[in-house]
């Protein structure tokens, strides 16, 4: 009767060491893969973020470039009037 006793209590004892490690393992393995998940949204994050720097200096670079012809153009237009103004300046005396 002891016996039969002992026996049936290390099955279930065996029965609940092993349910224990299965859960563990379970939790180990939903930890790493939240972890490999929060990884990949960091690098998709990091990813994002070079992509729209890039984006914005490129833009920067634009604007820069249409700029300068711009600023080149409104100077030649200038540069006429100035030069125009003494001429007229020396006709009026």
């Amino acid at each position: 009767m002891l016996e039969a006793w002992a026996s049936s209590w290390l099955m279930q004892r065996i029965t609940w060491q092993q349910e224990l490690q299965r859960r563990e393992q379970q939790e180990r393995q939903r930890q790493e893969q939240q972890e490999r998940q929060r990884r990949g949204q960091q690098e998709r994050q990091r990813q994002e973020q070079q992509e729209r720097q890039r984006r914005e200096q490129q833009e920067l670079q634009q604007q820069e470039q249409q700029e300068l012809p711009q600023q080149e153009r409104e100077q030649q237009e200038l540069l006429p009037s100035c030069r125009k103004q003494p001429e007229q300046q020396q006709r009026s005396r």
